[in-house]
């Protein structure tokens, strides 16, 4: 009576490749998520380059401005840095710090600052207070431009920037290009497995001719 051998070669070549197969299913994850942490530092910078510009062009106007004496003009000019969708508040001062203009719903940082950290209740828990004022403040960002005028400091220019509002519309668009890409992803990984599948019937109803 003939004993069945086990073929170990196959036995062990089928793990070596269910091995590949998991070590480049995670090594494509990991290639994903590195993808769609970088898109989302790109949108970051991106927007935050803009900001900058944006008050750096303003801090050139005021610069106009206040050299020629015209503090006057500086609240209409901020009013309408302040209508921008993104931006609620700007506020011009001199080099020593003394506010000359702020646009009309803007408040001083000494009084933000005191808004967001308000008094310690007694039945709210301290690390939902904590949680909150952390909230408000990643909510706007401050950008804080110099004012000069043939390299002569004449003030600063400080907008209110609400980023997280701004980057939202961007980073949806992002998201779902990058699960339309995780779904090509998944449905070539099917495509294979069913190809693979197909052609191993083929080679199973095959038949070998000896010479």
């Amino acid at each position: 009576m003939k004993t069945q051998q086990i073929n170990t070669t196959s036995v062990y070549r089928r793990l070596a490749q269910l091995v590949i197969a998991v070590g480049l299913l995670i090594a494509v994850l990991f290639k994903w998520i590195s993808a769609d942490n970088q898109g989302k530092a790109l949108l970051a910078a991106n927007n935050s380059e803009l900001t900058h510009t944006l008050a750096a062009q303003s801090a050139k106007v005021a610069s106009h401005f206040i050299a020629d004496k015209q503090t006057k003009q500086l609240p209409r000019m901020l009013n309408d840095i302040a209508s921008h969708p993104f931006i609620n508040q700007a506020m011009i001062y001199n080099h020593q710090g003394s506010e000359i203009a702020r646009s009309s719903d803007a408040i001083s940082a000494y009084k933000s600052y005191t808004e967001q950290t308000s008094p310690y209740d007694a039945f709210t828990p301290i690390n939902h207070i904590h949680q909150t004022a952390n909230n408000d403040t990643a909510q706007n960002t401050w950008v804080v431009s110099e004012i000069r005028q043939d390299d002569k400091l004449l003030g600063y220019l400080r907008l209110n920037y609400q980023q997280n509002q701004a980057l939202e519309s961007s980073l949806g668009f992002h998201q779902q290009i990058m699960q339309q890409i995780l779904a090509m992803g998944l449905l070539c990984g099917l495509m294979g497995f069913l190809l693979t599948r197909g052609f191993t019937r083929f080679s199973r109803n095959s038949f070998r001719i000896n010479n």
